[in-house]
């Protein structure tokens, strides 16, 4: 069974949560969609989820609004006491994900360190 982030980072998931409801109207993403990501760590691809990802991690420093990661940001997203040179290598990795659209790259970029935690 996949982890969630609230087994993975529930420090994070507290961040998120604040601003879940916000991103669901914005994004129209489904709140059923977004708690199997948050909790089971299950990704449906639906074009609202990838949207509802990029507007959290816009929030979050993550990125920018043209879909750029950003450095710090992304390292925010790493949980305490994970190991930091398997960090560097998942951000590095992750990173490189970009897609031409903000969405899908926010997409791409939490699916990959969803799955290297």
């Amino acid at each position: 069974m996949e982890e969630g982030l609230k087994d993975i980072n529930p420090a994070l998931l507290d961040k998120i949560e604040s601003i879940t409801d916000d991103c669901i109207t914005e994004s129209k993403a489904k709140e059923d969609e977004v708690i199997n990501m948050l909790d089971k760590g299950e990704f449906s691809g639906s074009q609202e989820l990838k949207c509802f990802l990029k507007c959290v991690y816009v929030k979050l420093g993550v990125m920018n609004d043209g879909g750029e990661i950003q450095e710090s940001g992304i390292k925010s997203q790493i949980p305490p006491g994970f190991d930091q040179a398997k960090a560097t290598t998942l951000i590095e990795k992750c990173k490189a994900l970009r897609a031409d659209e903000p969405c899908e790259t926010a997409f791409n970029v939490g699916k990959c360190l969803m799955e290297g935690l």
